[in-house]
């Protein structure tokens, strides 16, 4: 049972590389009257015999440096020395090429064909784990099945032009004068004439549309492409053909300037996934309509430009069946919005002189001390043994309403900082070959370090001694402990360095990544809908409070809906995730600095002064010193290495970065940690 179950195993994942052998392929290949289903396996086992790897035994002269192009000269000569082979072949590959239709081929594949994002995601997902249905008379399916391999383009774009000939004169060899065989190039061109309706349909649509304000739609150039493309596929005369087919390629270029005036329309008011998904679109169909020109006005047709698209063809095939490509391509412009968005707030964070370094210590003891009431609401939520999920919601709430106060009265929250200061570092990553700008991003680094450390500091600094002092008033008013002893003794444990604190408090540095990620979104959410002048011209919102008090609160929203989004979803971020984890029996919980040293404060009131003493409050105190270090270096590693993604910031570049940040921490130690009094207040640009 043992045996047929392995050989079955080895089986499953031999079959993709199972090949016949070459004397079997060339010497029977199937009739013309042979089921389209039979032919195309037949193609398929002899392009699998090709693009193995490995090297044959022959003398012939190479040249491409790859062994496919090897194997299919080594093809071509064992044809040439059997002509009863070759024409065998050749009728069988025109039979295919007769009973299918290439318009699919040429106007889907390699281009997104969903809807929408979402529907796009799900389609790929559906390709990569579910077998697909073949459809015999449509070469899509074929290609899209056969070529699904990186190299498959590499080996057809670097093989001998003489090659690459022979394999298209393979078709026409020894084929009838007045057959009537080759239906690709009438394919080409409606799929040429198919292509440019579809342009102008989304082109002409309304999210396109009002985006390109100050004309009429009669005169975008996404109304004229399908008029053009008619022109020159109905027109015979090949000199005024190739006339027409400059025109169309010279309006190609003016629907890609339109939809570069949309992007630029979003980059400035707001981006949207679907609206960046169909302009993503109507690139791929328009350099498909382009390569397809190039393909039916070549007069020759000549193998170059023959191999240069099928090798276009099947990069552009593979790179729509990765998930990973599509977020590349459709998210880049949505994070470098987000991105911005949080370099613009993160600048607030950043201490460059001697009284922004004070006035960072003076927010974050404000956020300190009501980071210590947030602790003592937290405990106090803990004593009415709630289920896990309203526990977890009145946790949400407690962290939620604390963080919105801490902002809106300017205070700060030192782990905060990370997510937001790294954009703001990442948009002056450029230029740093120059000497004098390398110098300037390093001094930026220091201060964003500094601004870090000086603001956990004055985070603990207060939350600590208001912990102790509330935890002390608690046992004056009421006459017992704020915490048990023994929930006392579980919560120094559980802040120990040697138990799960540090993997705890990495994952709390992602939850405040992605806090700021929300932030992004929301400020995004918020401008491309335009609700600052939805809240100021609304006329209840008017008639309630006046024209100014109206202009007033979406000045207010404008300002702080970033900080509204993050905060709140860092609260439930927070609360809810351990509760998660309790309902699920998943090791899941958080860990933030500033909320474990106050409960660690409460907790030494509750056991006394002889706890300090103890093993388990080093530890704990051990375990709180990474908490910070990994929640602030976690929140901005990732956050930059999206910033950094964004902005396009080429590994060495980054190099260049560390090696002068290095040299200069070698030199200048103390500067982490306390600024110089001569350091300007100007912010470098």
């Amino acid at each position: 049972m043992f045996t047929k179950a392995r050989d079955l195993f080895i089986k499953w994942f031999e079959a993709p590389h199972s090949r016949r052998n070459l004397d079997s392929l060339l010497g029977s290949p199937p009739a013309t009257d042979a089921s389209l289903r039979s032919r195309l396996e037949w193609l398929t086992d002899l392009i699998q015999w090709i693009r193995a790897h490995g090297v044959i035994k022959t003398e012939l002269d190479f040249q491409s440096g790859q062994p496919q192009a090897l194997r299919a000269k080594y093809m071509l000569l064992i044809l040439e020395r059997n002509p009863e082979w070759k024409k065998g072949v050749a009728e069988t590959l025109r039979s295919i090429v007769r009973d299918t239709s290439a318009l699919d081929l040429f106007v889907n594949t390699g281009v997104p064909n969903q809807q929408g994002f979402g529907a796009e995601i799900f389609d790929r997902l559906h390709y990569k784990i579910l077998p697909q249905a073949p459809d015999y008379s449509n070469l899509a399916s074929f290609f899209r099945h056969t070529f699904q391999h990186e190299e498959d383009f590499l080996w057809i774009e670097q093989m001998d032009q003489k090659v690459f000939e022979d394999l298209l004169n393979l078709f026409n060899f020894a084929a009838p004068p007045e057959q009537s065989w080759n239906t690709l190039i009438s394919d080409a061109n409606d799929a040429i004439l198919l292509l440019s309706s579809l342009v102008r349909g989304a082109g002409l649509a309304t999210p396109i549309r009002m985006r390109l304000t100050g004309r009429h739609f009669r005169d975008l150039p996404f109304y004229d492409i399908p008029i053009l493309a008619q022109k020159m596929v109905d027109n015979t005369d090949p000199e005024q053909r190739t006339i027409l087919a400059l025109e169309l390629k010279k309006n190609i270029d003016q629907c890609q300037s339109a939809i570069s005036e949309v992007y630029q329309h979003l980059s400035e008011y707001g981006v949207s996934i679907g609206i960046v998904f169909l302009l993503d679109r109507m690139e791929g169909q328009l350099r498909r309509i382009r390569n397809l020109i190039e393909l039916v006005i070549s007069r020759q047709r000549t193998p170059e430009a023959i191999a240069v698209f099928v090798a276009n063809l099947m990069r552009e095939n593979i790179r729509t069946h990765q998930i990973g490509s599509l977020f590349a391509d459709n998210l880049a412009l949505i994070s470098k919005k987000i991105v911005e968005r949080s370099a613009e707030t993160g600048e607030h964070y950043i201490t460059r002189s001697h009284d922004e370094y004070v006035y960072i210590l003076k927010k974050a003891l404000g956020g300190g001390f009501l980071t210590a009431i947030t602790t003592l609401f937290k405990i106090l939520i803990s004593y009415l043994h709630a289920s896990i999920f309203f526990a977890g919601v009145f946790a949400s709430l407690n962290y939620a309403l604390s963080f919105i106060t801490i902002q809106l009265l300017g205070f700060t929250l030192a782990t905060k900082q990370p997510a937001m200061t790294a954009p703001a570092l990442a948009s002056r990553m450029h230029k740093v070959h120059d000497p004098e700008a390398l110098d300037n991003l390093v001094d930026e680094i220091i201060h964003l370090m500094r601004s870090q450390f000086i603001a956990v500091i004055g985070n603990i600094y207060a939350v600590v001694p208001s912990m102790l002092i509330l935890s002390i008033l608690w046992y004056g008013i009421f006459r017992t402990q704020l915490i048990g002893a023994d929930k006392a003794h579980r919560t120094m444990e559980s802040f120990s360095i040697l138990g799960g604190t540090a993997a705890y408090a990495a994952f709390t540095g992602v939850l405040l990544w992605l806090s700021s990620v929300m932030a992004g979104w929301a400020d995004n959410w918020f401008v491309y809908h335009r609700l600052n002048s939805a809240i100021s011209q609304n006329r209840r919102m008017n008639f309630v409070f006046g024209q100014n008090g109206a202009r007033k609160i979406s000045f207010f929203f404008k300002k702080n809906i970033s900080g509204f989004a993050g905060n709140i979803s860092l609260g439930f971020f927070l609360g809810l995730i351990p509760a998660i984890g309790m309902f699920l029996g998943l090791p899941l919980d958080v860990r933030h600095v500033t909320l474990s040293a106050g409960s660690l404060s409460a907790a030494v009131v509750s056991l006394g002064l002889e706890s300090l003493g103890t093993w388990d409050f080093w530890l704990a105190v051990l375990g709180i010193i990474f908490c910070g270090i990994l929640n602030v270096l976690v929140a901005f590693s990732l956050s930059m290495f999206v910033a950094i993604r964004a902005r396009r910031i080429k590994t060495p570049e980054r190099k260049l970065i560390y090696h002068a940040l290095i040299s200069r921490l070698k030199r200048q130690p103390r500067s982490l940690f306390y600024p110089k009094e001569s350091e300007e207040t100007n912010i470098p640009t």
